[in-house]
Parts: C-alpha cells; sequence; structure tokens
C-alpha cells in the first residue's frame, strides 16, 4: 500500500514517469515543473528547496511502500551506491508488462567481448570470414573476403546519461595500425539495441 502524496509529490511522480529507470535530478524535475506550468507558482529553485526533502521522506517509509526510489551507479568505482540528488519511481517486477525487459549492465570485460561477437555477426551477414585475434595487441578482429584481409579494432559502450557514448583509442596503438586496411568499429549499446558505427583508420592530428 502506498502513501497518499503531497500535491508536489504528485508532480514530480508525473514528471518522473517518462524517465522510467533511469531516472531525473531533483533538480531536473524542479525545471520540467516550471516548463510544464506545474511549479505551484515557485520558481525552480524554490520548487527543488521543497520537493527534495519531502522525497527524501517518501524513501524512508516503512509500514508504507515507497513511491520514489534513488537512482543507483551502474559502473565505475561508486557502482551499485546512490547517485545524490537523482530519483526515480518505484517498480514491482510483478508490475512491469510481460513483454518488458530490463537492460543488462554487464561488467566491462564482458561488455567488450559482446561487441566483438556483434560485429563478427554482422561481418558474417555480409559474406566476410571474421575471425577474433587470439592476443589484442590493438586489432580484435581479422576479416576476409576477395583475397582481402581487414584489421578491425572493436570499442564498445554502454548509454550514458543523457544519451551519451564514451570511447577511447590510444595514440600509440592507433600509430601501430595507421594502415589502409586497419578500421574501427564503435559499438552503441543503448538499452536492448545495438547500432555500429564504422570508421576507417587515418593520419592522427593531434588536436
Amino acid at each position: 500500500m502506498e502513501q497518499k502524496l503531497s500535491d508536489i509529490l504528485e508532480i514530480a511522480k508525473d514528471i518522473l514517469k517518462p524517465a522510467g529507470l533511469k531516472g531525473m535530478h531533483v533538480s531536473d524535475i524542479a525545471e520540467n515543473a516550471v516548463r510544464l506550468a506545474k511549479n505551484m507558482s515557485m520558481s525552480a529553485e524554490e520548487f527543488q528547496a521543497k520537493l527534495q526533502p519531502k522525497i527524501a521522506a517518501n524513501l524512508k517509509l516503512k509500514k508504507l511502500k515507497p513511491t520514489f526510489a534513488a537512482v543507483k551507479w551502474d559502473s565505475g568505482p561508486r557502482k551499485g551506491k546512490p547517485r545524490q540528488g537523482w530519483y526515480r519511481l518505484r517498480q514491482e517486477r510483478t508490475q512491469l508488462p510481460e513483454n518488458t525487459v530490463t537492460p543488462p549492465q554487464p561488467d566491462k570485460a564482458f561488455t567488450g567481448k559482446a561487441g566483438e561477437y556483434a560485429v563478427m555477426a554482422e561481418l558474417l551477414f555480409w559474406e566476410f570470414n571474421p575471425s577474433i585475434m587470439a592476443v589484442d595487441d590493438g586489432i580484435d578482429i581479422i576479416a576476409s573476403k576477395d583475397n582481402k584481409y581487414f584489421h578491425i579494432q572493436v570499442k564498445t559502450a554502454l548509454e550514458q546519461d543523457g544519451g551519451r557514448f564514451s570511447f577511447s583509442i590510444k595514440h600509440s596503438s592507433f600509430k601501430v595500425h595507421d594502415t589502409g586496411n586497419m578500421y574501427y568499429v564503435f559499438v552503441l549499446r543503448r538499452g536492448l539495441k545495438t547500432n555500429l558505427l564504422l570508421f576507417q583508420a587515418t593520419t592522427y592530428v593531434p588536436l
């Protein structure tokens, strides 16, 4: 059984519904309340100051089920710990639609290997013959077709806050493999969908 929510918590609940498990920072909730004219005649700063303690109190409910939940870090040294000021709506597993699947958040090693196999699968559809290198020295996959060989380095990243993806390539590795048949494939994992971006290696120009 959930607690009857105050007006400001009802507003926060409506604003958080589209955010799903990703949630939203309390300052963004306040800004959206102003944008939607649901700010109860308060400025964004005033709305945030009034909302913050009410959500915090809701999280501490024991006899009644909280409506809100803290958003936790899904990677890095603080993985599993609450992100300060970030909240989402609490969701019961039994209340999720049958066709809803929560995207996994695998360890970095699993993510990288999954990306490599995703690229191999795509290469096979295009009738390339791919093979994963036994030792990673800057080349993950060698693919052949029509007696031509292509070197491929795969970089995989999960979607971060704000819909961003982050990749890095070592300068030393880039220089060693700076050839015409070297390609980089960036694997973008957004929820349950995977997109691939292909780039051919060119001369490195420091910014």
